[in-house]
């Protein structure tokens, strides 16, 4: 699967972050580094960026001293070799901002391709949502009504499982900036009634899963793996190349990644391309 630039390497992303505060700065390798704080704590990101040289290396660490920043965080690529930064005093952490690793389908071998290797289980939990009547609805630069009706699902699942999630304001900052290339995708039973729901972001060739939602009802159903099966014969066509599926468990983070697990298996049933992150690493500049 060709590399494709990670979406939170994108100047979407970038005007998304606006919206707490993060200033971005572009270096000459094309990363994009993130600043937020004041003077007395100022902290920088950089998530998944391109392969990172000694030179890039010092390129950014000034940005950060002439902006007075006070810890800079690295989430690497996982081509990256990490092993200048432990020589240049950074240290890793298993504290993570992002999920260190995730699926991914690689769009270009086409659907029924993708089909065929997908577990039997997957296949089957496809082909019964089809015989049960389910469908699938996606809309394209939703409004802002069609959000509002995503957040609700969204946060009532959030309630459920008591996991936290940002608010409806942050969703739709995603939407409006990303526009076209935002999608919530619906999928419904014989009777109409809402299963599940998720929200796609569209970057550079790929088109990354941020969010998503199970009703109750949707919990009893197989209508979730109609939900990503019916999503990739709509994005084929208009050029994506890869579809990101999420994070799955992690073995380096055993007890938070626990909570994952109900979600994991669901995903590796699509046998995409597990790709590992490296654990972020960190470094106090002054």
């Amino acid at each position: 699967m060709n590399e494709i630039t990670d979406i939170r390497q994108s100047d979407n992303w970038s005007k998304y972050l606006a919206l707490y505060g993060w200033k971005s700065i572009k270096t000459r390798n094309g990363s994009i580094l993130r600043i937020n704080g004041n003077f007395l704590t100022c902290r920088a990101n950089l998530q998944i960026p391109s392969e990172l040289s000694s030179k890039d290396l010092e390129e950014i660490e000034n940005i950060c001293r002439r902006s007075d920043v006070h810890i800079l965080k690295i989430s690497p690529n996982h081509k990256q070799d990490v092993s200048f930064l432990e020589d240049r005093g950074y240290k890793q952490t298993n504290q993570i901002e992002l999920i260190p690793n995730t699926v991914f389908l690689d769009l270009s071998l086409g659907a029924e391709n993708l089909f065929s290797l997908f577990t039997r289980s997957c296949r089957y939990s496809i082909n019964k949502a089809n015989r049960d009547g389910c469908y699938t609805e996606i809309v394209r630069n939703p409004t802002p009504a069609e959000t509002l009706d995503f957040y609700k699902t969204l946060s009532l699942r959030a309630k459920k499982k008591k996991f936290t999630i940002l608010g409806l304001k942050d969703i739709q900052k995603k939407v409006n900036v990303f526009g076209v290339d935002s999608f919530i995708c619906n999928v419904f039973d014989s009777k109409d009634r809402l299963l599940g729901t998720k929200l796609f972001l569209g970057h550079c060739g790929g088109v990354w899963g941020v969010h998503s939602g199970t009703t109750e009802l949707g919990q009893k159903s197989t209508g979730g793996y109609k939900l990503l099966y019916d999503c990739i014969p709509y994005f084929i066509p208009l050029g994506y190349k890869k579809m990101d599926l999420g994070g799955v468990s992690d073995v380096r983070l055993k007890n938070l990644s626990k909570k994952w697990e109900e979600y994991s298996h669901y995903k590796r049933e699509f046998n995409g391309e597990v790709v590992y992150y490296s654990l972020p690493y960190y470094k106090w500049l002054f």
